[in-house]
């Protein structure tokens, strides 16, 4: 499982990261990840979706780990318009997960006003990983998904891949 984490973080180090101008504008596309813990309406969470919302908005696309239940998401994405901009959100339409414990949907957002989504949020296939030299095959307990994004202005079409491992 400590190889696999290793990839996860090689293919997000190549990322350059910049400050977003605070009023989004400009050819800087901010990408983040955040695994916020069992978020969902259900938990007595009602006062951290503006500081969430908050914390987010400075970023252009969003992946979200932990979404236990959709609701969440478009709430987040509600506070995210009320704090400015032109905000869109997407899940998977199943939850990814090996055992009933650790099923969850994956979550996007992002602001419309500067990215198209040009993929659904899809789930890859389960896939296992046979590493030389251990006698025994990994996987993930849960797949990772992906979402492909392009700019509006067309100069820079991208995927995002998401896993929580």
């Amino acid at each position: 499982m400590v190889f696999l984490a290793a990839i996860a973080c090689l293919v997000f180090s190549t990322l350059p990261v910049a400050a977003a101008p605070s009023d989004q504008t400009g050819s800087i596309i901010q990408v983040a990840f955040w695994n916020i813990r069992d978020f969902s309406t259900t938990t007595n969470r009602a006062a951290d979706f503006p500081d969430i919302a908050r914390i987010i908005h400075s970023n252009d696309c969003v992946a979200i780990a932990e979404l236990n239940d959709k609701a969440a998401l478009n709430r987040l994405c509600a506070e995210l318009r009320k704090a400015g901009g032109k905000w869109k959100c997407a899940a998977t339409s199943t939850k990814s997960g090996n055992t009933p414990n650790s099923k969850e949907y994956y979550g996007l957002v992002w602001r419309s006003d500067k990215l198209w989504k040009r993929t659904p949020v899809g789930i890859l296939s389960e896939q296992t990983l046979v590493v030389s030299g251990d006698s025994q095959p990994y996987r993930f307990d849960r797949e990772p998904a992906v979402c492909g994004f392009v700019t509006l202005d067309g100069r820079m079409d991208f995927t995002v891949m998401v896993v929580h491992v």
